[in-house]
């Protein structure tokens, strides 16, 4: 007689929810975003052509929302405010409603397969006598008691199965021919669908399933609802390789998952029944051979591999769990992006917490899923280069990709710089899964819960920086296309928020050492002795640095003050190695390091204030604060050494004294400083001059002065028509060919804004234009073929000479009562154009100017037909110079024909002043 035991739980795998939700949310956001933008729903095109009204070709700029000039981005985040949070409102519902799909889906596929066997059921009493026993003693009750439904071989059902709905009780379906074979086989079989039920592999598997079927067919639908297949095929056909890609990728995950899962629920039946070969013989059946192909797809394992009972546990912390949980990390920072950059409102807003929340979300859930489980293999005998390999491979691939048919934010922007991207991705993934697997090995299987948080802590702290890192520095490479700038956002964005990562870090590993305690008590009182000696020396040498070369030159100082922090954070990465000799722990590593550099920074602080330098407290601030940011990017590019310090000294079993390395540390950390002040370490540190590369000091945040004008003429004189004639002489050399000079249009009349109060402002100051008479008025007009215009670019300049000083306070009439606007369009499928008004800032014009920007909008057969008005308006005393340049466009910004509009504004406007002033 068989002696049945309870079994243990097996290993559930919440993750796979985890990551499953994050796949079907960042997948709906993604086609709920692509449905948006090809139906133009939310004004896709008005925001588009808002724009290129302003001089802005969207894509053009790769961190548009980063580099685009302070004076225009007030201007551009009205122009997409509107688009900006209905487009995230579309991608907020499209994460709802794919996940309530597949929910769908996996409820209506459960009833109808019920539905099915319930037709079909038959019934054996003594083995639904033997499935009641089997219940009882797993401890199966209520509504976790399974029911058993026995099924004939017409049913087609060749092997047991589980199948199972939300809040209803499994369904265990066993082939009725069991009837007549061995109860230690009924029993293996069952007792195996009992572990399935017990580490609720039921949910999940179905749910993969319908996330590896559901995304391409959700993507596909979503472009094609406006049959513009050429749309789909300009701007989607890398979606359309990601889509597929990622549902491949799904239904291998599931594959290989319920692969291993049949060992657990095998193991599961081992243990319930004592009796390992009864179970072997049971699940491992002869059978014919199988491709490679079909293997790799196959959900049950090959009866070889069912024969190895017990070895599946440790393979759920390898490489496709680590990878997996890198890709559900960085599905969680990219739709976490999405949503905040949208619901913080335009791309051209302030942005810095869209980043930080998007960052620390991603961050969170990579630790959470990866150190319990690497915890649990620290425990055994287990390797890691196959979860190290898989995590780089998740965390990196997850950060390039983005879900099918969502906004390229970061990874996809940075255009031929992606191998710079794609190195810093790499340095990142592999310290930050360094840490990782430095603290799990540190808490082990038996540290106290608060141990266990604290990692988790501080590995989410230590990912979520390291985000943040290439975020900046890739944002100041594209921005001034020049590696240096990456040591000035590198330095800088420990100004910010994120300056204060490694306190957290600190805070977490200083748990993980406290919950180990007193194993590694011993350690740490060598470490802090460690921390102290390089502390003092680097404190000393980093205050020094400053107070020798003290500077009243403000760049120069920031200079200083950047170098001053480099010098306390290298004290840190001495320490950090010194700590790794002594102690082998990487969490007390990096509490040494830590605490090394704020004491360094109290040093520092404690001698500039002992020069009369740093007597404020915001010297106190930035000798704690700015080193520890630092030493967070040197520990993340110097974590391959640590790698190496720790297969050196573990080679020995016994460890090198504190005392024996304390005064080494502090030579080598001296060293490094006057390495550093006498510039041997400014292609990784800083170097004097970088601060060129704020962006307070980027050349594209204020309007550029127009040249001198020669000559000792007054510009703004009364002309009279040779003159005038002289200052728009140069016009054609400034054409783009080709071109034609054209009559040019009389005034529009008969034409009817709304609302009326429009009108009636825009009729009033035609009227008193009209009555001005000026004493000479020009004007040349031009035909330029631009590539993407509806009839090409008219360009109109005129010149107007009065007797009394002129004035431009019509236009901000017409500007303010016409903000918004409308007028007939015929032979449109919509009865208005739809117009707005705007006057742009000054172009660094020293006279008195307007840059007006209007935009109008129609629908003809389906499409979004836009016109764009420009005109810069110049008082120069007596005289007004007008500069107008419009063209057409169906949907699709021409991107040459804004750049044209551009060049052209400043280069008319320089050349007739210059004229004038002769």
């Amino acid at each position: 007689m068989v002696t049945l035991r309870r079994a243990g739980v097996p290993r559930r795998l919440w993750w796979v929810h985890l990551l499953v939700l994050l796949m079907l949310a960042s997948a709906g956001a993604g086609a709920a975003q692509a449905f948006f933008e090809v139906n133009n729903f939310g004004g896709n095109a008005v925001a588009l052509a808002c724009l290129a009204g302003t001089g802005v070709v969207p894509g053009d700029d790769p961190v548009g929302w980063q580099s685009i000039p302070l004076h225009l981005k007030d201007t551009l985040a009205a122009c997409t405010a509107d688009y900006t949070a209905q487009h995230g409102t579309a991608a907020l519902v499209g994460a709802l409603v794919l996940p309530a799909v597949a929910l769908l889906l996996m409820l209506v596929g459960g009833f109808a397969d019920r539905r099915r066997l319930h037709r079909r059921e038959v019934a054996v009493a003594a083995l639904a006598e033997r499935f009641g026993v089997l219940c009882d003693s797993q401890g199966l009750l209520g509504r976790s008691r399974p029911r058993l439904v026995l099924v004939p071989p017409a049913s087609g059902v060749r092997t047991a199965y589980t199948t199972g709905l939300p809040f209803r009780s499994p369904w265990v379906v066993v082939p009725s021919a069991y009837e007549h074979a061995p109860v230690t086989a009924f029993d293996v079989v069952v007792l195996h669908e009992f572990g399935h039920i017990r580490s609720r592999d039921l949910l999940w598997a179905s749910a993969v399933w319908w996330t590896g079927w559901l995304l391409v067919p959700a993507f596909v639908l979503s472009v094609a609802s406006s049959l513009k297949f050429s749309l789909v095929l300009r701007y989607y056909n890398g979606s359309v390789i990601t889509a597929v890609v990622a549902a491949v990728a799904a239904l291998l995950l599931r594959a290989a998952l319920l692969r291993r899962r049949e060992l657990v629920a095998d193991e599961y039946a081992a243990e319930a029944l004592g009796d390992r070969e009864a179970v072997r013989t049971a699940v491992s059946p002869a059978g014919e051979p199988v491709s490679r192909l079909r293997q790799v797809f196959a959900v049950h394992p090959t009866p070889e591999e069912r024969q190895e009972v017990g070895k599946a546990r440790l393979w759920e912390s390898g490489f496709l769990f680590s990878a997996a949980a890198g890709l559900a990390a960085m599905f969680a920072y990219q739709f976490a992006l999405q949503l905040s950059q949208d619901t913080f409102g335009s791309l051209f807003d302030e942005q810095r917490w869209p980043l930080t929340i998007s960052a620390g979300l991603g961050a969170l859930v990579w630790a959470v899923i990866v150190v319990p489980a690497w915890t649990r293999r620290a425990a055994g005998e287990a390797g890691w280069v196959s979860p190290w390999v898989g995590s780089m491979c998740g965390l990196v691939l997850g950060f390039l990709a983005h879900p099918p048919g969502a906004d390229s934010r970061i990874a996809s922007t940075v255009g031929p710089r992606w191998p710079v991207l794609l190195l810093f991705l790499v340095v990142v993934s592999f310290a930050a899964t360094a840490f990782a697997i430095g603290c799990a090995q540190a808490s082990g299987a038996r540290a106290s819960r608060l141990a266990r948080v604290g990692a988790v802590v501080a590995v989410a702290a230590v990912l979520g920086g390291a985000i943040t890192a290439v975020t900046y520095s890739m944002i100041g490479y594209t921005m001034f296309d020049d590696l240096a700038a990456v040591r000035f956002h590198l330095a800088t964005v420990g100004f910010d928020l994120w300056g204060h990562t490694l306190w957290v870090v600190l805070a977490g590993v200083l748990l993980v050492v406290w919950g180990n305690r007193p194993a590694g008590w011993s350690v740490v009182r060598q470490c802090s002795g460690i921390a102290l000696l390089t502390g003092t020396v680097g404190g000393v040498a980093a205050g020094l640095s400053l107070v020798l070369r003290h500077s009243d030159d403000v760049d120069r100082r920031m200079f200083l003050v950047i170098q001053m922090g480099w010098v306390s954070a290298l004290v840190g990465v001495v320490a950090l190695l010194t700590a790794l000799v002594v102690g082998r722990s990487v969490p007390t590593a990096v509490a040494t390091s830590v605490s090394a550099v704020l004491w360094a920074g109290s040093v520092q602080y404690a001698v500039t204030f002992a020069d009369d330098i740093g007597r404020n407290w915001t010297m106190v601030w930035m000798a704690v604060r700015n080193p520890t940011w630092s030493l967070f990017v040197a520990l993340l590019v110097c974590a391959p050494v640590a790698l190496v310090v720790i297969a050196v000294t573990r080679r020995s079993a016994r460890g090198p004294r504190a005392f024996a390395w304390g005064p080494l540390a502090c030579l080598a950390t001296a060293g490094l400083a006057l390495l550093l002040v006498g510039g041997f370490l400014t292609p990784v540190t800083v170097r004097e001059g970088d601060t060129r590369f704020s962006l307070a000091a980027s050349p594209h945040q204020v309007p550029e002065p127009l040249p001198a004008v020669p000559g000792t003429a007054d510009p703004g004189r009364p002309l009279d028509s040779t003159t005038a004639t002289a200052a728009l002489s140069g016009l054609p050399a400034l054409m783009p060919r080709p071109f034609e000079a054209e009559e040019p249009l009389p005034p529009a009349t008969g034409v009817t804004f709304q609302p009326k109060s429009c009108d009636d402002v825009i009729r009033e100051v035609a009227a008193a234009e009209a009555a001005s008479a000026p004493a000479v008025e020009l004007e040349r007009a031009y035909s330029v073929t631009a590539e993407g215009t509806v009839s090409g670019m008219d360009v109109a300049v005129s010149l107007e000479s009065h007797t009394d000083p002129q004035d431009l306070s019509g236009i901000d009439r017409e500007v303010a009562a016409c903000p918004e606007f409308r007028l007939p369009a015929e032979d449109f499928d919509t009865p208005f154009w739809d117009g707005t008004m705007r006057i742009l800032s000054n172009t660094g014009q020293p006279h008195p100017s307007r840059v007006v920007s209007v935009t109008q909008t129609a629908v003809k057969s389906g499409r979004t037909a836009v016109f764009v008005f420009r005109q810069n308006a110049i008082a120069v005393g007596h005289n007004v110079l007008r500069i107008a340049i419009s063209y057409g466009y169906v949907e699709t910004p021409p991107a040459a024909a804004v750049r044209t509009t551009e060049t052209l504004m400043t280069s008319i406007t320089t050349d007739v002043l210059r004229r004038l002033g002769r």
